[in-house]
């Protein structure tokens, strides 16, 4: 907390006076990110797109909100497993909402399978891969640049998608 209150130039007296504890910001940022992925998969999910096409878009999902929020993927990827275990913003409410997302990307994968889009290989080892591939950027700073975006999106989608496309 004195760190983030020297970063933002405030004692950290003041800090607490916006933020009641480390715990609630863990919870404001773990809960905001997962948000974030869960209402931007439901829009895709509810999209005209084919399976493919809604896994791109997911990709690119995963590297706007990466680089548009570095510091804060870094907390989410990387902090979550802090939370207080229970409560509205405990980590019990947290994993709820992880799941849910796992569940709707599995449900993408499931459907590419069955309209013969996707190979039959095992949905919760590419489900697996799919995310674990999406988290790195915050160990990779120089990633975070706008500029890399595009380049980042295109990449991954080779990458990832000619892994699983029939």
């Amino acid at each position: 907390m004195r760190e983030l209150a020297e970063c933002v130039g405030l004692k950290v007296s003041s800090l607490y006076s916006h933020i009641g504890s480390k715990q609630e910001l863990l919870a404001k940022i773990c809960f905001d990110s997962a948000y974030l992925f869960l209402s931007g998969i439901e829009s895709i999910q509810a999209s005209e797109m084919d399976v493919l096409s809604q896994l791109e878009a997911l990709i690119s999902l995963h590297v706007d909100i990466a680089v548009e929020n570095p510091a804060t993927m870094t907390v989410f990827n990387d902090e979550w497993k802090h939370l207080d275990k229970n409560g509205e913003n405990g980590l019990d409410a947290f994993l709820t909402l992880r799941k849910s997302y796992e569940h709707k990307l599995s449900l993408i994968f499931e459907k590419g399978k069955s309209q013969g889009l996707i190979k039959a290989l095992d949905t919760e080892i590419i489900l697996i891969t799919f995310l674990s591939s999406m988290k790195w950027f915050h160990s990779h700073p120089k990633f975070f640049a706008p500029k890399n975006k595009t380049l980042i999106k295109q990449q991954l989608s080779v990458i990832l998608l000619d892994g699983v496309r029939t």
